[in-house]
């Protein structure tokens, strides 16, 4: 995890990959708009996210001066060193992006959030996964990211 004074929050140092249940008729590999590659899904349901990729952690997030205030990313995880939210806003955030081109739906991007959730422990998840249900009603009325499949 790396904090930023960018517009991203984090940005991942490795590649991370999740079994998300979900099914794909094929191995297909995700780019941003600039040609990179940020998410690769298998038949399988492996979901995997491309070192580099940013994203705001659990949104809304603004800045004001120096401080970073909205949704808290919750306590550290023993675990990993990380926020409890880090994985789930990460895997919501990239089928959020690229939910026009994988088959994705809202409402599947919304349950692996609370799947990683529950794996984290995370105490709140039913609120922050109702708060997100509700979001997107909101969400889905911004201009998404530019985004292409290979």
């Amino acid at each position: 995890m790396r904090a930023t004074t960018a517009r991203w929050v984090y940005v991942l140092s490795a590649d991370f990959s999740w079994r998300s249940g979900l099914r794909f008729d094929l191995e297909r590999e995700f780019r941003s708009a600039d040609g990179v590659a940020r998410l690769v899904v298998s038949p399988g349901g492996r979901l995997t996210v491309k070192k580099g990729y940013a994203w705001d952690g659990c949104s809304p997030k603004f800045q004001i001066c120096d401080l970073l205030v909205g949704v808290p990313d919750g306590a550290t995880d023993k675990r990993t060193g990380l926020p409890k939210t880090y994985h789930a806003s990460l895997i919501h955030d990239v089928l959020c992006q690229f939910m026009d081109h994988s088959g994705v739906t809202w409402s599947q991007a919304d349950e692996c959030f609370l799947r990683l959730l529950e794996e984290a422990d995370f105490a709140p998840r039913r609120l922050y996964y109702w708060a997100v249900r509700v979001w997107g009603v909101v969400r889905r009325c911004r201009r998404p990211r530019r985004t292409a499949m290979l």
